[in-house]
């Protein structure tokens, strides 16, 4: 899979001597079914006519840079939505950096800047979606243009999966609620919480569970406060992880942090990147009388952790 990045608001580039490509334009955000689904379809059609497939996305979200004090946050960083799409469904990625001046151009030079980078035989995309200034580029908009710009337009309707309907806002609820298991359901793979490892407090060590504290960008959804399993990629590791989010209310008032405790792990790993995947809640945050209390329940907790983890692992293998 190639990316390139394009900033259509420079003068248009000239085109890669590729073949023509069928195309997609989205946010894409968390990559979920319904994503997966379109590319998908684009994917089908590309092979069947002989060109490639590819998906144009913005970073950061569009809404972050129009609106940001009422923004939502995102599910996926630029890193983790490229690796969600990386596979055989698709050939080529479009990153256009999105700011207050590529928001005011109007669809029409949107379009047309577009096609000027990339050569497009047929154009994808969810019934809802829009473009340029005002959302002006929507499908009437694009089906006006189709015959004048040369390219085939489609419209994919949205799906459901198990009867509920599927969309980052939705998943973002969930995930906001701490359900990070029917997130995970809805988008096809666990939420993820990328985080660079920073020294902390050294709490976790003194306790028995010597924790990864993770520095998380402001701009990612953080899941509700309490105890979670999941799994901790480090490099091309894939470690089982007890998490906790939270203030470490046994201790007094504290900021909120995001720790991993890395099971049968003990390395020094500050200043790591490190991505989180969230596998199930297991309670809220409590406060506890003491420390024997806390380790005692950490105890539970970890075993807990380790059972979840081992049915993941086990479904996975058969």
């Amino acid at each position: 899979m190639r990316v390139t990045t394009v900033d259509l608001l420079k003068a248009p580039q000239e085109q890669e001597p590729a073949r023509p490509s069928v195309i997609t334009i989205g946010s894409f955000d968390g990559v979920h079914r319904g994503h997966r689904y379109l590319i998908g379809e684009v994917a089908d059609r590309a092979r069947s006519k002989g060109c490639e497939a590819a998906v144009v996305t913005f970073d950061p979200l569009p809404a972050q840079v129009i609106r940001p004090e009422s923004a939502p946050r995102s599910i996926t960083d630029l890193d983790e939505k490229l690796s969600l799409l990386a596979g055989p469904d698709v050939d080529m990625v479009v990153v256009l950096p999105f700011t207050h001046e590529l928001s005011r151009l109007p669809a029409g030079d949107f379009l047309d800047r577009l096609l000027a980078c990339v050569r497009v035989a047929e154009i994808w995309f969810g019934a809802d979606f829009a473009f340029g200034h005002g959302r002006e580029g929507d499908v009437a908009f694009l089906a006006g243009l189709a015959g004048p710009r040369g390219y085939g337009l489609h419209v994919v309707p949205r799906i459901n999966h198990d009867g509920r309907r599927i969309s980052s806002s939705e998943a973002r609820s969930l995930i906001s609620e701490g359900r990070v298991r029917e997130a995970g359901d809805l988008l096809g793979h666990p939420p993820g919480l990328p985080g660079i490892v920073e020294s902390g407090a050294g709490r976790g060590r003194g306790l028995g569970y010597p924790t990864a504290n993770l520095r998380i960008s402001p701009a990612h959804i953080i899941p509700a406060t309490g105890i979670y399993a999941g799994f901790a990629h480090l490099g091309e590791e894939r470690l089982e992880a007890a998490i906790s989010i939270g203030h470490s209310p046994t201790f007094g008032q504290n900021p909120l942090t995001v720790e991993a405790h890395l099971l049968d792990f003990d390395r020094d790993i500050v200043g790591r990147e490190i991505k989180l995947e969230l596998v199930e809640r297991l309670r809220g945050e409590e406060r506890f009388a003491g420390s024997e209390a806390l380790i005692a329940q950490m105890d539970r907790d970890v075993e807990q952790v380790r059972q979840i983890l081992g049915s993941c692992r086990s479904a996975a293998a058969v």
